[in-house]
């Protein structure tokens, strides 16, 4: 009988959950930095989807999900969001996964790379979590709440789009200045300027705003550079429209 991707990787999941002994990696030391716009690709997800065979699905879904556990101070509490998120979470956690460039190469999830970054989510303090969730999910327009459970402390969505910003850490950690900082420039930029990067680089809004944000040439003395922008904007737009 044919492997049902989707069926394995619920059942994986369903082991960490309920297997707390589940060896944990070391954080290895991230090197590589992201250009800002390049951080997510909505692009190529379907494409990534289809190119995860079996069981490179179900392991990174379940490297996702012990780290996830690993966030919580109570590992009760976290193993209880997770089993209550159920499928949410999984779709929510695959997504990510195949729409974070830095995850890819060639065309194949490098799973060290996954391991590397979603060993930072244990980093994250609770109350930083809060104000990225708040943040963003004001930004998207209020819909990336999961139905089943209302507004969510921790969202794979959210967890995700903290962790591949290579600036928020370093050897030492989560850096809250830096988090703090980036945060602030989220209210600085007019709503259509996201809508219209969301537009040019085919992204979902939320995404669209972290690319500006970490884009330090759109923001002197804490202003926003709207003719900065504007060119940006023209030559992403310019870049979409080629065949």
């Amino acid at each position: 009988m044919k492997n049902n991707p989707l069926a394995l990787t619920v059942a994986c999941i369903l082991v960490v959950v309920f297997c707390p002994a589940l060896s944990r990696s070391q954080t290895s030391q991230l090197t590589q930095l992201q250009q800002p716009s390049e951080i997510f690709s909505q692009e190529q997800s379907d494409q990534r989807m289809k190119a995860l065979d079996n069981q490179s699905l179900a392991n990174s879904t379940v490297v996702f999900t012990a780290r996830f556990l690993e966030s919580y101070k109570d590992p009760k509490e976290g193993e209880a969001a997770a089993k209550k998120m159920g499928l949410e979470f999984l779709m929510g956690s695959m997504t990510f996964i195949s729409e974070a460039n830095v995850f890819w190469r060639d065309g194949k999830v490098q799973e060290q790379v996954l391991k590397d970054y979603l060993s930072r989510i244990k980093l994250v303090p609770q109350a930083t979590e809060d104000e990225w969730s708040e943040a963003l999910i004001k930004v998207n327009g209020g819909n990336m709440e999961m139905p089943l459970i209302g507004k969510p402390l921790k969202m794979p969505m959210i967890l995700g789009a903290i962790i591949v910003q290579d600036r928020l850490f370093n050897a030492n950690g989560f850096k809250p200045q830096e988090s703090k900082k980036l945060l602030a420039r989220i209210s600085l930029i007019p709503q259509d300027a996201i809508e219209k990067w969301s537009t040019a680089r085919k992204l979902a809004t939320y995404q669209a705003a972290i690319s500006l944000i970490n884009m330090d040439s759109l923001f002197v003395k804490e202003a926003f550079q709207q003719q900065v922008f504007a060119k940006k904007l023209e030559e992403a737009t310019k870049g979409a429209a080629k065949p």
